[in-house]
């Protein structure tokens, strides 16, 4: 039996890369999608990257893989290190933006008016507000329950601006209550326009 069988998405979060390195390989060789969540520099990382479908960074690791770049900069040096669709960075209470290539474009954009699209040379810029919540009491686990919703939307072969807009209420839901993990909606909590 394979370590990788029932699989539908690998998630890596940048850690021990030599084992992720192996385990993208495999993932790679059977068609699992690989998502890297990448916060700062790690031993052996450039190992990874390549291997990567997706990529979602925190704010500052643009700029720390590509040093005196822009954000933008940073996330276009990232998608042309190897094979990742796309990327996207969390911009805490700016939201998130997505970059992919402009010839990767779906066919059908979602509009929304949390979304807003732009372009940066060869690059679609997809840019998601902040889900809006009453009051923030703890940010502890944001960019996680940003990533577990974007990987749901994988998963489940969403669109990834609509797992996006799923992402950006699931983190801001959580931001609602104290600690990681208490305040993260229920799916039955989840307007189902967004699932």
């Amino acid at each position: 039996k394979d370590i990788l069988d029932g699989v539908s998405v690998l998630h890596l979060d940048g850690r021990n890369t030599l084992a992720a390195a192996h385990l993208a390989e495999k993932a790679n060789a059977a068609k699992i999608p690989v998502v890297l969540d990448i916060e700062k520099e790690r031993p052996d990382i450039e190992k990874v990257l390549p291997l990567a479908d997706y990529i979602i960074t925190n704010t500052q690791y643009p700029q720390i893989f590509k040093k005196g770049a822009s954000t933008e900069e940073g996330m276009a040096a990232l998608l042309e290190h190897g094979r990742a669709k796309w990327i996207i960075t969390t911009l805490g209470a700016e939201g998130s933006q997505l970059m992919r290539r402009t010839k990767d474009d779906p066919e059908d954009q979602v509009s929304d008016p949390s979304l807003k699209y732009s372009s940066f040379e060869d690059y679609t810029i997809v840019k998601c507000s902040a889900h809006k919540v009453s009051k923030i009491v703890d940010t502890t686990g944001a960019g996680d329950s940003f990533i577990g919703a974007m990987l749901y939307g994988l998963a489940s072969e969403m669109p990834t601006e609509k797992a996006m807009l799923l992402a950006s209420f699931v983190a801001a839901t959580k931001c609602s209550g104290a600690g990681a993990r208490s305040a993260l909606p229920l799916r039955s909590e989840v307007d189902e326009k967004l699932l």
